[in-house]
């Protein structure tokens, strides 16, 4: 296959030929020069191409399979200039001694006709360039880009930890992989190099878009791992914003940086993240962070922190009381469960009611909006789980198969599933869209009274009233994977739990490392990781018995409600108290942040919503 590269009348023609077509089928010119790819079914070694995936002017990469073991599946990386074979040879050197889940593997590297072959691990799924293209200019949500910029720079101080440091110097969106499971690959090492001292020049094949000043070999100094960190915080700029930064030259030409803070383009970004883009793409180095471990810290918030809250006033809600809150994901609405039944939107601006959707003939207790706010999710008392719609307030579908009270719904961060769980001691899971039920997950040893999703939608965990264990559930197979339990430090309250049906609390950190928990039948507040099953941290200081608890989105802190009519927020780092938020007058029953962190609202007993600034 030849690929046309007239570039006479703009951009490169691009088209595809046959291998013995002498012009262009497109726009007619000469074919003398154009670049000539491997067909499909063409034998290259003992791999056999399926397909190109991409090419640039230096080389391709093709899907191939294995001729050796049929059915395994290749990425081949082709060169088709013979002088680069030698740096080729040494890049395999570097990547086969590699071990991260962050990183593809690399198997072997050979020569064949005068052309060098690199071949490695198939990544699955699309690349983030793919999923901007898919945008038309539209920013990535902000808890979407963490969960890519946090592997990022794990994946990073990695390399750089190597002796000597292994320096990428091409990150960008085209060349960091998304699995279908969530799980960022970076990928393309073209250009890496070993060491902060060396002194080769990268500006052949670099990016303009994401290249720091000093790979462009106009200034004295090296690169280095700073250097990658610019290009993290180049790629995090585009996908926060939607649009791509200026190139380091052209803000470096200018008299004063033109570049516009991330937060003037997308003002839905939290503070300390838009800062953090900011800092890593610094034109000087020593104004980057000094490595990607203080950018991750950065990017969750888990610098010096200092917070300050004031009430913005109470909601009356509910006759009965107020059981459940959830923000939608824009943060515009806020739901209410109450135990008179009624489920309500409010118009989180203004506070005024927008909506009143009734339904359940019992107590409601749960609320959950889907991720793109169209949706609704309530539980009841009545054994139902009910789906709304948010637009017109219509009722679009009654989930019956719950033998008990549901005290719980969750949906997963794509939207497709619903899960839900309740007295009968059973999980369900649903198909949000039609709701059909899909599985039914038991083993339960009490009442389900609480339910959050993993980041990445692969686990669940519930927590039961019992004894206030999480178990941690698999999506895809419905099996238990671990439980999380400790030993109470509290007095249990069984008249309390009976009489107000009152939820349990867990929920995943927004990277999905932690979990925090809490519950009815004591006073303790636990983080856990995820990992290995350990207790990190306890929180102690309410009076009475957790019922909800919620991370900030940025991650950096937890926020719990208590029956002691409290709200509490603790640092994720260090477990200190740093505020107690007064007001109720009668139990907390449920916490919620806004997206942005800059509001929470908690529900009480006392039939009001009350909220917060933070």
């Amino acid at each position: 296959m030849l690929i046309c590269l007239d570039s006479r009348s703009g951009p490169r023609c691009g088209t595809e030929n046959r291998n013995n077509a002498q012009f262009c089928r497109r726009c007619g010119a000469p074919l003398r020069s154009a670049l000539r790819l491997q067909d499909a079914d063409a034998q290259v070694g003992r791999y056999q191409i399926i397909r190109t995936l991409g090419h640039g002017g230096f080389g391709a990469v093709y899907e191939a399979e294995d001729g050796a073991e049929p059915g395994r599946m290749v990425a081949i990386k082709e060169t088709f200039d013979p002088s680069s074979i030698r740096s080729f040879q040494g890049e395999f050197a570097i990547l086969n001694t590699l071990r991260h889940p962050n990183l593809p593997r690399y198997h072997e590297m050979f020569e064949e006709d005068g052309n060098g072959y690199l071949v490695m691990e198939l990544v699955p799924g699309q690349s983030l360039q793919d999923v901007l293209d898919k945008q038309q200019g539209d920013p990535l949500l902000e808890s979407q880009v963490l969960g890519f910029a946090l592997q990022l720079c794990d994946v990073l101080s990695y390399l750089h930890a190597q002796q000597p440091p292994i320096i990428h110097r091409d990150i960008k969106p085209a060349n960091i992989r998304l699995t279908p499971e969530g799980l960022i690959k970076l990928v393309d090492f073209g250009l890496l190099k070993q060491g902060v001292e060396a002194t080769q020049n990268s500006r052949r094949g670099l990016t303009p878009t994401y290249a720091p000043i000093e790979q462009w070999g106009a200034s004295d100094q090296h690169t280095g791992p700073r250097s990658d960190i610019y290009s993290v915080g180049a790629t995090l700029y585009h996908l926060l914003t939607g649009e791509a930064p200026l190139t380091s030259a052209e803000r470096a030409s200018s008299s004063s940086d033109p570049l516009l803070r991330p937060r003037k383009r997308n003002s839905s970004l939290t503070h300390h993240v838009a800062d953090a883009v900011t800092k890593a793409v610094s034109l000087a180095q020593d104004q980057r962070f000094d490595d990607a471990a203080e950018l991750k810290r950065a990017l969750m918030g888990m610098g010096q922190m200092a917070v300050s809250v004031r009430s913005q006033g109470a909601i009356t809600a509910h006759s009965g009381g107020v059981l459940a809150v959830a923000f939608s994901a824009n943060g515009e609405r806020l739901a209410s469960a109450g135990a008179d039944g009624a489920v309500r939107i409010w118009t989180t601006a203004d506070g005024e009611r927008s909506a009143d959707l009734l339904g359940h003939a019992e107590r409601s207790l749960s609320v959950a909006f889907s991720p793109d706010g169209r949706r609704l999710a309530s539980g009841g008392a009545d054994k139902a789980v009910r789906l709304w719609s948010v637009a017109d307030a219509v009722e679009l579908a009654c989930l019956e198969a719950h033998s008990g009270v549901v005290a719980s719904v969750a949906f997963s961060p794509n939207g497709r599933l619903l899960a839900s769980g309740g007295a009968d001691k059973t999980v369900r899971i649903w198909d949000a869209e039609s709701g059909a039920s899909l599985r039914a997950i038991r083993g339960q040893m009490g009442s389900v009274s609480g339910l959050a999703f993993s980041p990445d939608g692969e686990i669940l965990a519930s927590v039961i009233t019992l004894d206030s264990s999480v178990r941690l559930w698999k999506i895809a197979d419905g099996r238990l994977r671990q439980t999380l339990r400790e030993q109470l430090r509290g007095k249990a309250v069984f008249a309390y739990i009976e009489a107000t049906l009152l939820s349990a609390a867990v929920v995943f950190s927004p990277d999905g490392d932690l979990i925090a928990s809490g519950g009815t039948m004591d006073s303790t507040l636990r983080l856990w990781n995820v990992a290995d099953s350990s207790l990190r941290l306890i929180f102690e200081g309410h009076a009475g018995p957790i019922t909800s608890v919620v991370y900030s989105p940025d991650g950096r802190t937890v926020a719990s409600g208590s029956a002691d009519k409290t709200v509490r927020l603790w640092s994720v780092a260090d477990g200190r108290l740093l505020h107690t938020l007064e007001g109720h007058t009668d139990a907390v029953t449920s916490v919620a942040y806004s997206p942005d962190r800059q509001t929470l609202a908690s529900a009480s007993l006392d039939g009001t919503i009350r909220l917060w600034r933070i």
